[in-house]
C-alpha cells in the first residue's frame, strides 16, 4: 500500500485502530505508524467519538486518552461553510451520502491525493484528484 503525506483518514481506520479488530489492524498500523503527515477532519472526530461510546463501549477517560493519541497523529481540519459547499456539489454529482460527500469534500480541499476509506468504492478518483484507497482489499 503506497501512503503519502496530506492522505486522508476516514473515521472507519480509526475505529479499527481503537478496537479489537484484528483481522484489519495491520494494514490499519501501516497507515497510522507511517511517517507521512495523515489529515482527518473535525468531523471524523466526532463520528469517532460517537463509535466509541456506542459500539466500542468506551467511557470518556478512555476515549479521552484516545483523543490525546489522535491528536497527536493526525492534523486535525476544521469544516467551514466552503467544505459544505463542496460536499453538496460532490453529492450531486457522485451520489454518495451528505456526510460521506463532506468527507470527500474535506479531503479535496486539504488537497490530498487520497483517502483511506472502506466506505467508498475502491480506486474511485474523484474530480481526478483524489483517488479512494480501501486499505482492506487487496
Amino acid at each position: 500500500m503506497r501512503i503519502k503525506d496530506n492522505s486522508f483518514v476516514d473515521t472507519n481506520i480509526l475505529v479499527y485502530y481503537f478496537s479489537d479488530k484484528n483481522s484489519k489492524l495491520e494494514p490499519t498500523k501501516e497507515i497510522i505508524y507511517s511517517d507521512c503527515d495523515l489529515i482527518i477532519s473535525i468531523q471524523v472526530v466526532n463520528e469517532f467519538i460517537s463509535v466509541c461510546y456506542k459500539k466500542i463501549k468506551l467511557n470518556t477517560s478512555e476515549i479521552a486518552k484516545n483523543l490525546d493519541i489522535i491528536k497527536n497523529r493526525f492534523l486535525i481540519r476544521y469544516i467551514d461553510e466552503n467544505t459544505i459547499e463542496k460536499a453538496l456539489q460532490l453529492k450531486e454529482v457522485y451520489q454518495y451520502s451528505y456526510y460521506d460527500s463532506l468527507i470527500l469534500a474535506s479531503a479535496l480541499m486539504n488537497n490530498c491525493e487520497v483517502l483511506f476509506s472502506e466506505d467508498f468504492q475502491n480506486t474511485q478518483i474523484i474530480e481526478n484528484k483524489l483517488k479512494i484507497v480501501n486499505p482492506y482489499k487487496n
